[in-house]
């Protein structure tokens, strides 16, 4: 039987975002993907340029890497971690797919341009990962 692994590693920031972001990850990972097998998530907290709380890239099928911006509140890490796990979901089941500037959503080609943050957030993969970052974190608090 092959081995079945979920990896996660956490570079930079503080113990305190540490923490946060490994709880957050498990939690989305319950959440988004309870039946997910080989996966490697990188993430790295950081200075991140422009006004971004996170980012994500796909490196390929199965590993992903994520930048989270040092110094966030805990809500703003947690809600982070979970838009971005949204994607890396969106990646795994092949509903977006990333060519640069040019994406693919659910078969369905876009340019991943955009002039003012409600067309960014009225992309359809955006859509949905602010929606499911707003759902997950109000199961979080109750938790």
């Amino acid at each position: 039987m092959e081995n079945t692994m979920i990896n996660i590693s956490i570079e930079g920031g503080t113990r305190r975002e540490h923490n946060l972001v490994h709880d957050a990850f498990n939690f989305a990972m319950k959440y988004l993907m309870p039946r997910k097998q080989n996966l490697e998530v990188e993430f790295e907290v950081a200075s991140i340029p422009d006004d971004a709380d996170a980012y994500h890239m796909c490196v390929e099928k199965g590993r992903h890497e994520i930048e989270i911006q040092q110094g966030l509140g805990d809500a703003d890490i947690v809600t982070a971690v979970f838009h971005e796990m949204v994607h890396v979901r969106q990646h795994e089941r092949g509903q977006l797919k990333d060519y640069g500037i040019r994406k693919s959503w659910k078969g369905e080609e876009y340019l991943s341009i955009y002039d003012t943050v409600e067309t960014y957030k009225n992309l359809p993969w955006e859509e949905e990962a602010y929606r499911l970052q707003e759902e997950m974190y109000s199961k979080w608090i109750q938790t």
